[in-house]
């Protein structure tokens, strides 16, 4: 029953002198791979294969590649699979894809010097149900051994690799059906090569991670109460435990970060401003009208935002008010009071505290005041959902970068443990509106990095298409379906468009729905919910005035 693979460990004159031998055993659910080596036997011609290593240390796989081309750049994987099938697809003089067999962790058993001196990079991605977080600390651990005890410097190729939650299976074919529709897929904008510096930020993150416990920062209340001993049986619950607490989907999620970024004067702050007023309206508005990105349905008629304001004068936010929130609002006067009693809007140098670096440890209370202050603002009892800063440049005052970096990543875990979602807006670099200062060490600590971006002059009219993209995605619909595509705000005052879209609005939210349903195995009640809408509505045409 069980299904077979080799991989042929083969010394500088192409003889094979090992094979391992990969076997997926259908009773324990597991892959093994056995080393395989033929040896002679006293008393007899015949040689046996035994399932043992060698008697020296053990090669590297590819070997004879290595030695055929010393100039070739090298990738070295602890996948023998990866290797082997990416080396199938590339001409070994262009490229070396190499791997190694041993004991966890027992890195002297490997003959490392083929590596010595060469163009080295180290793979670093999640697979066979490893994580991303802990496929970074075991490459770590392999990183420190060789340049510890073998001299071997070396860089690392950082792909992560998205994973669909398996939903509840009843049966074989439906996991072979769930995953070719979602097969794993490699988040694209996220591959790039990493200096050592560069890897150790992400291995820190990585190890705050994974020492968070099982009751995590990330779990809803609803999650909680699936694992309670009176919801201990029911399997749908359960599985709940997996799925995001969507505040707007597709991109702000409780417990996660996203950080929007673009070139000063195209248009974050005004977007910014409808994400806040979509979210503080009762009436469950699309925020681009032709998709399905939107508030979902909580616990309050409402989310509270909380806006941190550094960049904006109060007859700015006056403006933005005016053409950016009321159409989320309702029209009538008191209706509209209540819409916009959920959006606190703070002037943060009018109340002295400007200038600060929020992301330093000592200064971190100061924001925690801020989030408890406003439970009782707006509509009482009900504590901040949403968080938007405006922006991490002055927010932090750019002082001091290397601990500003590492105080975000504390910062964010602690707002996470609050259970909110945090939506950070950042300056694209003046050199060079495609990134942003700090760029590489700031993107890992989010969920999601989104940016805006305009061909020429940015500071024109909202009538103009903006495009809009994801850098990260590292988890939900978007890690499934990262698209580009333009908005405008075609009317001022009004609400946000998407530019010429491939799709209605009924078309797109249609495709959602049977995504959902179908393939993530959501019920109807879940699926409208999630989009902010009814279970009826999902079976309607969509109507611009939703």
């Amino acid at each position: 029953k069980s299904q077979r693979f080799l991989f042929p460990f083969k010394d500088e004159d192409n003889y094979t002198i090992m094979t391992v031998l990969k076997c997926y055993d259908d009773t324990f659910q597991r892959k093994n791979f056995l080393p395989v080596t033929r040896w002679r036997v006293k008393h007899t011609l015949q040689r046996y294969c035994m399932a043992v290593p060698g008697e020296k240390k053990l090669s590297l796989f590819n070997l004879q590649e290595l030695a055929a081309y010393p100039e070739a750049p090298v990738i070295l994987t602890d996948s023998l699979e990866i290797a082997a099938l990416n080396q199938a697809k590339i001409k070994p003089e262009k490229l070396i894809f190499t791997s190694f067999i041993c004991d966890d962790g027992h890195y002297d058993q490997v003959d490392w010097k083929p590596l010595k001196g060469r163009q080295l990079y180290l793979l670093v991605t999640n697979y066979s149900g490893r994580t991303f977080e802990e496929a970074c600390l075991k490459a770590g651990k392999l990183a420190d051994y060789l340049k510890k005890f073998q001299s071997v410097e070396l860089l690392f190729v950082r792909v992560p690799v998205w994973y669909r939650p398996l939903p509840v299976l009843h049966s074989i074919q439906e996991l072979i059906s769930a995953y070719k529709t979602a097969p794993p897929q490699p988040y694209k904008e996220d591959i790039r090569i990493l200096t050592p510096e560069e890897f150790e930020t992400i291995r820190e993150t990585a190890e705050q991670r994974i020492d968070i416990p099982p009751e995590a920062w990330w779990k809803t209340e609803r999650e909680r109460l699936a694992l309670s001993p009176q919801a201990s049986t029911d399997i749908l619950e359960v599985t709940n435990m997996n799925r995001l607490d969507y505040i707007l989907w597709p991109f702000l999620v409780r417990g996660k970060g996203t950080l929007l970024y673009a070139s000063k004067g195209i248009g974050k702050s005004a977007l910014a401003h409808s994400i806040a007023a979509c979210l503080s309206s009762r009436q469950k508005r699309r925020l681009f009208i032709e998709n399905s990105w939107g508030a979902s349905k909580g616990n309050f008629d409402s989310y509270k935002v909380l806006y941190l304001d550094f960049e904006n004068q109060p007859n700015e936010h006056q403006d933005f008010l005016k053409r950016m929130c009321r159409k989320y609002w309702h029209t009538e006067k008191n209706e509209t009071e209540k819409d916009a009693k959920n959006f606190l809007w703070k002037n943060m140098p009018e109340i002295g505290l400007s200038g600060i670096n929020f992301t330093l440890p000592e200064n971190h209370q100061k924001l925690l005041d801020l989030l408890d202050k406003a439970e009782n603002e707006g509509e009482s009892n009900h504590p901040v959902d949403v968080l938007i800063i405006d922006t991490y440049h002055e927010f932090t005052s750019l002082s001091d970068e290397v601990n500003t970096h590492r105080g975000l990543r504390e910062l964010l875990r602690i707002l996470s443990e609050r259970n909110l979602a945090t939506l950070i807006l950042n300056h694209a670099k003046a050199s060079d509106s495609q990134k942003m200062s700090g760029y590489n060490i700031i993107k890992e600590s989010f969920a999601y990095v989104m940016k805006l971006r305009r061909e020429g002059e940015q500071s024109r009219p909202l009538s103009e298409p903006i495009t809009v993209s994801f850098d990260a995605v590292r988890t939900g619909w978007l890690g499934r379906e990262q698209t580009v595509f333009k908005i405008y705000q075609p009317e001022s005052p009004g609400r946000w468009h998407l530019y010429s879209p491939e799709r209605s609005a009924t078309e797109e939210r249609n495709r959602i729905r049977d995504y959902y349903i179908n393939v993530e195995k959501f019920g109807k009640e879940e699926t409208a919910k999630l989009l902010g809408t009814s279970p009826a509505s999902l079976y309607r045409d969509v109507k611009d005035a939703d």
